[in-house]
């Protein structure tokens, strides 16, 4: 699947950093520099489109800061090869007050489409699919699991 989306991302990616203005400027000064980070972010991809948005975003908010080419690139080196990875390090960067409360978030970002279906099928069925007595959403029980 890699190969069959490398050349997507890399259209992707280039096209994204090419609108903002500096990238646009770096690319203009310094080529091939510019070409290894878009290939990097192509070859360390692995073919997940949701992976090089996020980074490409990443990137981009570098360039808001003023990023060079080298932080950049460090930028893209410092994130894990796959999703997995990538939520994880994101969740190792939120500090310990605010797991629970972020956890509750996700947990329901997750469980609303499963409570949605469940809806649909009891007013389809007339009966739930599935009754769980404990609240998806129980912020005691997703705090023992942080």
């Amino acid at each position: 699947m890699q190969n069959m989306t490398q050349r997507d991302i890399e259209i992707y990616a280039t096209d994204k950093l090419l609108a903002n203005a500096v990238f646009a400027h770096m690319q203009a000064r310094q080529s091939e520099a510019c070409h290894d980070l878009v290939h990097g972010i192509t070859t360390k991809a692995q073919g997940v489109f949701l992976w090089v948005y996020l980074v490409v975003r990443s990137l981009l908010r570098g360039l808001t800061n003023d990023d060079d080419l080298e932080t950049l690139q460090r930028r893209l080196e410092e994130y894990p090869p796959d999703l997995n990875g990538y939520f994880q390090r994101m969740s190792d960067r939120i500090e310990s007050v605010y797991k629970v409360r972020s956890s509750v978030a996700v947990t329901f970002a997750f469980d609303v489409p499963r409570e949605v279906e469940r809806n649909a099928a009891t007013h389809t069925l007339g009966h739930p699919m599935s009754a769980s007595k404990a609240s998806p959403y129980d912020t005691e029980k997703v705090s023992r699991t942080c």
